[in-house]
């Protein structure tokens, strides 16, 4: 079997820093309980929404959802159509994965956590430690152990990123891939929005910024997909990777076919190609891209009176690119007249070291095409919500021909 080359410090360390964690209270972690923000929502201002990789209460009260989706991404599904809820792993399943590295030491508890359509997020507590640890389940994409536990180790001096402290990216009899994690203490940024504290998400916002703007600082020598030893494969596209190449690419896919008219793709395909061409379009060197970066993947705390980042989360689609696409991401459903995170995540970006001029969020939402387009190009993207996937590609076309003054 493949195990991670980690420290054999490892287990000490951690136990000595979630002695001291464990004087603060853990209850509001992203990967354990909602928030609680006074008295609990009636059942129809509430409902669970899960995506691909997380979880959060929406509130009806949110203006204008029509145009103004609460949630931060797509591939949502309602928790109530799950026709077949995720199971965490048995209490002896998880004794006997963990052997190697439990020297000895006992599985008290296991919870799975809420979040994740792909992989499995298990709180474990062990029988003489004072904290908790994550254990990540990777049952989506077996690869996708390996390149993550790289992203992680590699970013761990530079970015607040979760501990690995142990990890086998091969399977073994019959289960998937794991790796045991740090349980950080937070809360998601999405949650803290929800609180509508202004000035805690001013200030977790701006953080977000600047701790996103560090990403710059690993670079990679061209553009494409990540390995499990992070070499680069750019196989997808032949020659240069280009906005319109990436749509191009997927406007192939049968489901994408099915789900966008040839006029709305005709429409895309022509503003890219012009964006592509033009010089507003910023010159950004390929450096690590989170992939899936939003408000639930980044884990807040409060520290003598100040918010900011305590971890970035979930790197399983990381790739190399330029990290104008972790922007549009982030700010997907940032609207003028109803702003989210802006303008302090932008100003953080910059006070990082991010060069953002010109018509930087413009740009931004041009990079976040392909993504969109991805969505609508995998089949098991739900029916529910290509509609509104479909609404965000076409106010980004509508933006860039004009006609839509709120998105700026």
């Amino acid at each position: 079997m493949t195990r991670s080359t980690l420290p054999t410090s490892n287990w000490a360390c951690w136990r000595a820093r979630t002695s001291r964690q464990n004087q603060r209270a853990t209850n509001n972690h992203r990967h354990s309980a909602k928030l609680d923000t006074g008295a609990p929502l009636s059942d129809d201002r509430q409902q669970e929404i899960e995506t691909d990789s997380g979880r959060y209460s929406q509130n009806a009260d949110e203006p204008n959802e029509a145009h103004h989706p609460p949630f931060d991404g797509a591939l949502v599904r309602c928790r109530r159509t799950l026709k077949c809820a995720p199971r965490a792993p048995s209490l002896g399943a998880v004794q006997q994965m963990l052997s190697p590295w439990l020297n000895g030491r006992r599985v008290c508890d296991v919870q799975l956590l809420t979040g994740g359509l792909t992989n499995r997020n298990c709180r474990v507590r062990i029988d003489d430690a004072p904290g908790s640890i994550v254990l990540r389940l990777y049952d989506r994409d077996a690869t996708a152990c390996a390149k993550e536990v790289a992203v992680l180790e590699l970013l761990r001096p530079t970015l607040p990123v979760p501990d690995v402290l142990y990890a086998e990216a091969a399977t073994r009899d019959g289960g998937p891939p794991f790796a045991v994690l740090q349980f950080v203490d937070g809360l998601s940024l999405r949650d803290l929005k929800l609180t509508r504290d202004l000035a805690a998400i001013g200030q977790a916002s701006y953080d977000a910024g600047r701790v996103l703007a560090r990403l710059q600082t690993h670079s990679f020598p061209r553009a494409g997909l990540l390995t499990p030893a992070l070499t680069v494969d750019s196989s997808l596209i032949a020659g240069p990777i280009t906005t319109t190449g990436l749509i191009a690419l997927l406007a192939k896919s049968p489901a994408f076919g099915r789900r966008v008219e040839a006029r709305i793709l005709d429409r895309l395909l022509r503003v890219a190609e012009e964006w592509d061409k033009s010089p507003a379009a910023p010159v950004m060197g390929p450096t690590l891209v989170h992939g899936d970066f939003n408000s639930r993947n980044v884990l807040v705390s409060e520290r003598e009176g100040k918010w900011g980042v305590a971890a970035i989360v979930d790197w399983e689609f990381a790739f190399a690119g330029p990290v104008i696409c972790d922007i549009g991401h982030f700010l997907r459903y940032e609207r003028s007249a109803r702003p989210r995170f802006e303008p302090f995540f932008s100003r953080g970006c910059r006070d990082g070291g991010m060069d953002l001029r010109g018509d930087w969020l413009m740009a931004a939402r041009m990079a976040d095409l392909p993504a969109l387009c991805e969505l609508l190009a995998r089949e098991s993207t739900p029916d529910d919500v290509i509609g509104e996937v479909l609404g965000l590609l076409t106010a980004t076309v509508d933006q860039r021909e004009g006609d839509d003054p709120d998105m700026v």
